[in-house]
């Protein structure tokens, strides 16, 4: 998150994402025109809680976003209705009997749904309907071959061969669909297991340029206690994590107990 960013900067840049003007998101969210000018222009600093969950319903993102606490602009609190999940669903996410980072991962992959609707038409039947009446159509078809061959004893070859071509057309009741089910979900899992060790690979390629920064000034600085070894470890990871210098501090204190 930007350290920097304020609330009346997270409030107006919000509104400008909906594609909504100052008087529209006025009028939906019921404050004045002079209220939300104030608190977008930074005249007003702290925001009433009232006009701060008003804003917050309007826009549809969480209170806490707007106080630029979390990225995460979703609201919080949903009942389980709203989500259509089911008590059972539910509890068994509450009670991490689903793992929930590879929840996550699924549902945030653009190819998952069409999974999840290939499933359901699965389960309902869907696709298999017409799978079942494309065969009967191929086994019409090779009936009434068979019934023109014993009329026209001389086309026997001929028909034979059209048959055995059109019969290896026809397909289990389900197998399309479960087959389409399995390839399409490995590509899901294909591009999150690619896209996981690319943020791991990231993630180390990180660690291990810090440790080098760290071990570089360490032998410049030579630190002979405890705190400076802290504050050097501190400061490598604010230059590299882009931190505060309050968020900084407080690593400090944390690197100097553990020392």
């Amino acid at each position: 998150m930007n350290q920097r960013e304020s609330i009346h900067e997270r409030i107006s840049e919000t509104r400008k994402d909906k594609n909504l003007s100052q008087k529209k998101l006025c009028k939906i969210a019921g404050i004045s025109a002079t209220q939300l000018s104030r608190i977008e222009n930074g005249i007003t600093e702290n925001v009433s809680s009232d006009v701060l969950i008003k804003l917050a319903i309007t826009l549809d993102v969480s209170t806490d976003y707007l106080l630029c606490l979390t990225e995460l602009s979703s609201p919080k609190n949903y009942e389980i209705g709203q989500l259509g999940l089911s008590e059972g669903a539910v509890r068994a996410i509450v009670s991490s009997g689903v793992n929930i980072n590879a929840l996550n991962a699924l549902l945030e992959n653009d190819k998952f749904s069409e999974v999840l609707r290939l499933t359901y038409a699965y389960f309902m039947d869907s696709i298999s309907v017409g799978i079942i009446a494309r065969n009967d159509i191929i086994n019409f078809a090779t009936a009434q071959l068979s019934d023109f061959a014993k009329v026209n004893p001389n086309h026997i070859p001929e028909v034979k061969k059209d048959i055995r071509h059109m019969k290896p057309h026809k397909i289990g009741e389900h197998e399309a669909e479960t087959e389409k089910i399995k390839s399409l979900f490995m590509v899901v899992l294909k591009e999150i297991k690619k896209e996981t060790e690319s943020t791991t690979k990231k993630h180390q390629n990180v660690n291990d340029e810090m440790l080098q920064r760290i071990l570089s000034e360490s032998k410049k600085q030579k630190p002979k206690t405890r705190g400076k070894v802290a504050e050097l470890i501190a400061n490598a990871i604010q230059q590299r994590a882009n931190i505060s210098d309050e968020q900084a501090e407080d690593f400090k204190q944390y690197a100097e107990r553990f020392l």
